[in-house]
């Protein structure tokens, strides 16, 4: 299988992103309401164990609707899968570290990873839409880490719309494909 049908087949598969980049701004703003009306730790926890669960609610969401969520066997992309499933949780300790320093750059750092986290996600996917996501994502997360004092909530709340908008952009990628299909 070429790169190209590979490209396609997780499009086709994971429906351009979009699934996905909706479940983590839920989840993120879900955080943001938690840091505003709650707490700190409520809203680092939901953005642990939420994020944590990303994927599989993706997988869920998909069978839900009866959509297979698997890629073909000979799709070379399989591996690549796997293994951005674990970059997230490996930079998990790297996040505390920066939590621990500074109780506000929860966000900041975790919209740091995440951007490398959705770099890989342009080969992936084919779309440069992950490029400019990661991109956005990491470099807000430096602005709101250095240079924005306080932000704690105002960042979770930045980083899920921020995502929502990058998931509809996913979604009129994929449908202008669809359309576009012989």
């Amino acid at each position: 299988m070429q790169i190209e049908a590979a490209q396609r087949e997780v499009r086709r598969v994971y429906a351009g992103g979009f699934p996905g980049l909706a479940i983590s701004a839920c989840v993120w703003i879900a955080a943001a309401a938690l840091g505003s009306w709650v707490s700190w730790q409520a809203a680092m926890w939901t953005l642990i164990l939420g994020g944590a669960f990303v994927f599989f609610a993706l997988e869920f969401l998909l069978r839900a609707v009866g959509h297979d969520p698997a890629l073909s066997k000979d799709n070379p992309l399989n591996a690549l899968t796997l293994q951005l499933a674990f970059l997230l949780p490996l930079l998990l300790p790297l996040i505390v570290a920066a939590f621990q320093h500074r109780a506000d750059w929860l966000f900041p750092a975790f919209m740091i990873a995440l951007g490398a986290h959705f770099l890989p996600f342009m080969f992936l996917f084919g779309m440069w839409q992950f490029g400019a996501l990661g991109l956005v994502m990491g470099f807000s997360g430096l602005v709101f880490g250095l240079a924005v004092e306080e932000s704690f909530v105002i960042a979770g709340w930045y980083g899920g719309v921020v995502q929502l908008l990058f998931a509809f952009m996913a979604l009129s990628a994929i449908r202008r494909e669809l359309r576009a299909a012989p």
